[in-house]
């Protein structure tokens, strides 16, 4: 039976059906509650609920008459790609059960609770006025999914993205530990570190100085994911805008330069690479450009310049980055 009703009221029928209130941040298994939602050829079950307390907002209004205040880190479809609501401006396309729909007007709107599902791969899904929205939390689902299995280890680039990905775990009702700096958690089923402890812990094993080795930390270990070699919030240019580069994937569109007519073009994603031979030895650096842009990257990553590509570790305040503008 198709039934359409506000989020905000399925948030009541979860606190009356647990009796208790949800809490923010804190995510709440769904699944026996059967709820479906419809998605471009496919129809997911939602798995996840959760409240967000006192988030930014954005009130958007599209050319169809529908409007909605959505936070402005959620995340709709445009042209296939993902698009942060706070990045909208009019005239943005986003996506539509019925090809597209085009932003009228955007509004700046007090700070708000929200609601927010997550639901199984694709991780898309149409609300009841056909807009399309994206959500996943791919890296504590796969985690899941693979625990049955054996441990998992998340490899990411620095210590906040640590703290970020372990809140997901957390979230998830995950056994989750982390493995940096003054925190050295052992044994648990999924452990998140960074490539600079990972790589302290080889050296010292293999120097016989660690009593905690390399071999132990792998131990039972059935899957390992690792970050790229960017951090997952710096972003991408897209047709529609910029997106984090930890939400692209194979088939998004980015924009591209061609070194040969020295143009810039929108180009395909065809594979995501993970670098996590070469990067691993390698130090994060914080690269800050003069228009106050900063960026974090692993040494090895190479950045086009007037003078030709090169590492970002041996970049210089004489380098010169071809960028778009």
């Amino acid at each position: 039976m198709k039934l359409e009703i506000p989020i905000g009221k399925f948030a009541k029928y979860i606190e009356e059906f647990n009796a208790s209130k949800l809490v923010s941040d804190v995510e709440v298994n769904v699944t026996d509650f059967g709820i479906t939602v419809p998605g471009p050829g496919t129809v997911s079950n939602v798995d996840w609920f959760v409240k967000k307390d006192n988030l930014p907002m954005v009130g958007v209004e599209f050319d169809n008459g529908y409007c909605m205040r959505v936070a402005k880190q959620h995340i709709f479809q445009s042209s296939g790609s993902d698009v942060f609501a706070g990045q909208l401006v009019v005239g943005s396309q986003i996506d539509h059960v019925d090809g597209s729909v085009t932003v009228n007007k955007l509004v700046n709107v007090p700070n708000e609770t929200c609601f927010d599902i997550a639901i199984d791969n694709p991780h898309l899904y149409y609300d009841a006025n056909g807009v399309l929205h994206h959500n996943t939390i791919v890296t504590a689902a796969l985690s899941w999914n693979v625990q049955t299995y054996g441990r998992s280890i998340i490899i990411v680039p620095n210590k906040s993205l640590v703290t970020q990905t372990e809140k997901d775990y957390i979230n998830l009702g995950l056994d989750v530990g982390v493995y940096f700096g003054d925190r050295k958690d052992h044994n648990k089923t999924h452990t998140i570190c960074t490539w600079q402890s990972l790589n302290v812990l080889m050296k010292n094993t293999a120097d016989g100085s660690a009593e905690y080795t390399i071999n132990d930390f792998i131990e039972g270990v059935a899957c390992v994911i690792v970050d790229e070699c960017f951090d997952g919030n710096a972003r991408v240019l897209t047709p529609a805008g910029y997106v984090p580069i930890a939400d692209i994937a194979p088939g998004d569109i980015v924009i591209n330069y061609c070194e040969k007519t020295k143009e810039f073009k929108a180009d395909t994603v065809t594979k995501q690479h993970t670098n996590l031979t070469n990067s691993l030895s390698e130090t994060m650096y914080e690269l800050e450009f003069d228009n106050a842009t900063k960026i974090q990257v692993t040494g090895n990553h190479k950045f086009l310049t007037s003078l030709g590509w090169c590492r970002a570790d041996e970049l210089t305040i004489h380098h010169e980055i071809v960028t778009t503008t």
